[in-house]
């Protein structure tokens, strides 16, 4: 059930991955041309600061995810419904409370961008925005946690699919008919409705037996237990968002919304990896969560150690993949866009390293979740943050907004390297000489591909020619890193074999219907 579930979440997830990256790249590249590059950056940065206001859940919505597993998996629906009564209160606050930051920023944000003048327009962007921030704590916030503990998160990835579909393709409509920013972004709103809409649809179909309006005595014992977790988790989330939002804030203060908006549509690439990387790694994360629960952690080692593998191998081929293809895409995608200099190597570089070391530690980053140990992961997040914001202000003044990107690699290393080791020395119990070969191995290999690369843009110059040497590196970039991690690990080829052979079930089984849920 845990395989089955995985590849329906999968499935969907990849789905929406799909159909957000086409509507998102043709939307932004019709920002920037009809609207400019301004206008982008202003959008990304109001949208960087306005995540700060999610500090306010105080990282109650993991710890409330962490309480769900147990009862979910034996069944126990009265302790669902204390759990999600205690939620419908406290994200109520919480929306109240996000709801008056916005204001404030409403009052402070267009007087510290100082590159833009029209501070009415600035104002109707935060409201429009922060809209979208805060509509979940009121509305669907609760069910979509409720269906992502109970491995069904397929069920908000099409409430998600739908959102996207209906907001940014009417948005794209919108544009082409030149029609006022705002109206492109109230075409979001729409969408957000939609989703809210399919939300409560799932839940009115598969969960009818949820009640949250459950006993206060419940609800106290339940207040208590996720409170603690949360103190915890909150400086993790606290940490997250300082160190997701530093880079772009940084540099639309040092150097402006236009490199704000380079900045941007690189990370918008890098968003899209992500967003590919997310099925395969966030989707088993609530099977992990089931398996340590029920104490089965003879089985969760050696899962953990192929899935881990697995990620490895994947984050190196998107990586190279990233590499060899960002700068022919960067040069097509902003053909005939002057207003800033959006070519840049050294960024696309210094994304891709920060990408690769992040994937690299993320399953450990996850287990610690999974597993309840709020108080390490706090810790390490803490440290990471820190880090990264005192050499991103020290770095940005001396080599630009380069230097914020070097600064997070720098403190995502920092904090990886403790993760790593916590995670396989006291949760696992085993030993990191087979980790650490593995990720010398494949970084290894990306760091040659890269060399062949810039060698081979220095010496090809025609740009048809070009074309075929990246796509030709590209094929054997891939075959390569796959072969490699099968001569040193012969049982790499076991594992794909393994996860196809999952998959060929399983869509046999495709027009089986699924049991409900408890």
């Amino acid at each position: 059930m845990r395989a089955k579930n995985s590849f329906f979440n999968s499935l969907v997830l990849y789905m929406m991955v799909v159909i957000r990256v086409v509507a998102g790249f043709i939307l932004i590249r019709l920002i920037i041309s009809l609207y400019g590059s301004n206008i982008n950056g202003l959008d990304a940065s109001i949208l960087s600061t306005l995540s700060y206001l999610d500090l306010v859940e105080g990282g109650v919505g993991s710890a409330i995810l962490y309480h769900l597993y147990k009862p979910l998996a034996i069944g126990n629906r009265d302790d669902v419904n204390s759990v999600l009564t205690y939620t419908n209160i406290i994200y109520k606050k919480i929306g109240t409370l996000i709801i008056l930051g916005i204001v404030v920023i409403a009052m402070v944000y267009p007087y510290l961008i100082t590159s833009f003048a029209d501070k009415v327009f600035v104002v109707e962007l935060i409201f429009i925005n922060g809209a979208l921030t805060v509509s979940s704590y009121f509305f669907d916030g609760k069910y979509s946690i409720l269906m992502a503990a109970d491995q069904k998160l397929r069920y908000t990835t099409v409430a998600n699919i739908l959102e996207t579909l209906v907001g940014k393709c009417l948005a794209i409509v919108l544009a082409l008919y030149h029609q006022p920013f705002i109206m492109i972004k109230l075409c979001l709103i729409l969408g957000m409705v939609i989703r809210i809409g399919i939300i409560y649809y799932f839940k009115a179909k598969h969960y009818s037996w949820v009640n949250i309006k459950g006993s206060k005595s419940d609800n106290l014992t339940t207040k208590k237990i996720i409170v603690n977790d949360s103190k915890d988790i909150f400086i993790q989330k606290l940490c997250s968002s300082i160190f997701a939002t530093t880079d772009i804030l940084l540099i639309s203060i040092f150097c402006g919304v236009a490199s704000a908006s380079v900045y941007a549509v690189y990370n918008m690439v890098i968003a899209f990896l992500q967003q590919l990387m997310s099925p395969l790694v966030d989707a088993p994360l609530s099977s992990f969560g089931n398996i340590f629960t029920i104490d089965d952690k003879d089985h969760i080692r050696k899962v953990y150690n192929s899935y881990e593998h697995l990620i490895i191998i994947v984050t190196s081929i998107f990586t190279a993949s990233y590499l060899i293809l960002i700068n022919p895409f960067i040069a097509f995608y902003t053909h005939g866009i002057t207003d800033a200099a959006y070519l840049n190597s050294g960024l696309a570089l210094s994304l891709a390293v920060l990408f690769l070391i992040r994937y690299y530690r993320y399953m450990s980053a996850s287990i610690l979740n999974v597993t309840g140990n709020f108080q390490k992961a706090k810790k390490y997040y803490f440290i990471e943050t820190l880090v990264n914001i005192i050499l991103s202000i020290a770095l940005i003044k001396t080599i630009g907004m380069i230097g914020v990107v070097i600064a997070s690699v720098i403190a995502v290393m920092t904090s990886g390297t403790f993760m790593v080791k916590y995670v396989n020395k006291v949760v696992l119990i085993q030993s990191l000489v087979p980790l650490m070969k593995k990720i010398f191995v494949n970084s290894s290999v990306v760091g040659l591909i890269t060399i062949v690369l810039i060698y081979l843009r220095q010496l090809n110059q025609r740009y048809i020619m070009l074309i075929i040497s990246n796509l030709s590196l590209l094929i054997f970039s891939i075959a390569a890193i796959i072969a490699i991690n099968i001569l040193f690990w012969p049982d790499t080829y076991l594992d794909l074999k393994r996860y196809l052979d999952v998959l060929i079930k399983l869509k046999e089984r495709w027009s089986k219907k699924e049991p409900d849920s408890i």
